[in-house]
């Protein structure tokens, strides 16, 4: 009776998003394997699912074409798609609030006043800047990303927001793996040669590891969060994704990545089992370290995530980064701009292994160029930018630790640990990543965190955007 009844549950009304998932999913990975074959086929499932679903699929196959069709594929299509999901997303909010202004949903005053003010900084920054079009370039991209991220928060349904946005991430995480997986079999299943000239390229194939590696947090932890606090057997599909998404992330041997993950995890753990799990985490670290480096094993990992340069000439990075900073500390050098002033303060000399290790990062890389996100802001924003960097913790906690009048948590507590856990893991990755948070709106790299961020504000401000009041 329980098995029958998990179906039910899985292909009921209920589950109403899993279908066109599945079919919007093959698609996607059948064009991954024959170029463009079967993009028709997934705009004939999309409208077919749309026709039955209605606008739920419509929303989640936005999220899923934003993140799962990256410029590597073709700038073209990748722009259509983009023209696209906006033009469907305003057409939504039009179809729902109308013109209507006091009926728009309110930004709580924590968010918007730390979005205004970042804007406000990017302005500033730009008009200091010797790299003025630039910096204007990455304003409207930033403003048009945060008008795309209040559709998302304003046309979805507190009541959806949770399978909506879930199971969009779970579809791409899905995507990325299957890329991973056939990355793996193009290399004859050697990791190491995959991790040497495969991934470890900045501009891959298909997409960056970097965007691959915040997707897998994310759904590593809902899935694990599932597994461990579901009492029904759909805990064990859950399972079945934790494993999966976590050899993705193995996969990509991003040593940032399988930290951050390594933190959530742990976290998530010392809530569930609390002191046994301390224990338990001893013996096992333990035992590892001695098996791995008395045996032949040590090798290989050593190689493959390259244990004899763990920052992985990001101290380079950084002591560059440190002469930037002196330079030029309070307006910084403008958005984007700080690649351009590199050879200015570089205290190598031309041809030592350090110069020659920057000049073959220095042209893979746009910009976000301290490879840390909160240097990242400092040399591009100044002082005002360092600023906003440390207080995005601030914004995210503070909205997470919100309480009721009566003092209770505004949401149960497997999700307080779940946003807390991500919300450290996102910080802690900062440290050694530059995107993910606030990339001047590139939607590949930033969408998925302030996906979370909505999804944060649904639940603890559910009452304040229901009464849709504008902000």
């Amino acid at each position: 009776m329980n098995l029958i009844k998990t179906l039910d549950i899985v292909f009921s009304k209920r589950s109403n998003y899993l279908l066109p998932s599945i079919l919007i999913f093959i698609a996607l990975v059948g064009s991954l394997f024959n170029d463009y074959a079967l993009v028709f086929l997934l705009i004939g499932a999309y409208l077919f699912t749309v026709s039955i679903y209605g606008k739920k699929v419509l929303i989640a196959g936005s999220i899923i074409t934003f993140l799962a069709v990256p410029s590597s594929i073709s700038i073209e299509i990748r722009t259509l798609i983009q023209v696209f999901n906006f033009l469907l997303l305003f057409y939504l909010f039009i179809e729902k609030y109308g013109l209507e202004f006091h009926k728009y949903p309110r930004v709580p005053v924590i968010v918007s006043v730390f979005i205004g003010v970042f804007i406000s900084i990017i302005l500033l920054s730009s008009l200091f800047s010797e790299y003025r079009t630039e910096g204007i370039v990455q304003l409207f991209r930033t403003i048009a990303f945060f008008i795309l991220v209040y559709l998302y928060y304003s046309v979805v349904d507190s009541k959806d927001i949770k399978q909506i946005f879930s199971g969009s991430l779970f579809v791409i995480g899905f995507v990325y793996f299957i890329f991973l997986f056939y990355q793996l079999f193009l290399f004859d299943y050697n990791m190491i040669e995959m991790a040497i000239t495969g991934l470890d390229v900045e501009k891959n194939t298909y997409i960056n590891k970097n965007a691959i590696g915040i997707v897998f947090l994310i759904v590593i932890c809902l899935s694990l969060i599932e597994y461990l606090f579901r009492k029904d057997l759909l805990r064990y599909i859950y399972l079945i994704f934790f494993v999966l998404f976590f050899i993705g992330i193995i996969l990509t041997t991003s040593r940032a990545a399988i930290l951050s993950n390594f933190v959530a995890i742990s976290i998530i753990f010392l809530y569930k089992y609390r002191w046994k799990f301390v224990y338990t985490f001893l013996v096992i670290i333990v035992t590892s370290l001695l098996i791995i480096f008395n045996t032949p094993l040590y090798d290989s990992l050593s190689t493959l995530f390259r244990f004899e340069n763990l920052l992985s000439g990001r101290d380079f990075i950084w002591n560059v980064t440190s002469e930037l900073i002196s330079d030029n500390s309070f307006w910084g050098y403008g958005p984007a701009a700080t690649k351009f002033y590199v050879y200015k303060s570089l205290p190598y000399l031309i041809g030592t292994p350090q110069e020659m290790w920057i000049a073959s990062k220095y042209d893979l890389v746009d910009y976000g160029f301290a490879h840390n996100f909160y240097l990242f802001m400092f040399t591009d924003l100044g002082f005002p930018g360092l600023l906003i960097s440390i207080s995005l913790p601030f914004v995210y906690f503070k909205t997470l630790l919100r309480k009721n009048i009566n003092n209770s948590p505004k949401i149960n507590n497997e999700y307080r640990v779940l946003f807390f856990a991500l919300g450290v893991a996102f910080f802690v990755r900062g440290l050694f990543e530059w995107a993910n948070m606030l990339s001047y709106g590139q939607i590949l790299y930033d969408l998925p965190f302030w996906l979370i961020i909505v999804l944060l504000l649904h639940l603890t401000f559910k009452e304040e955007i229901d009464e849709q009041k504008i902000f």
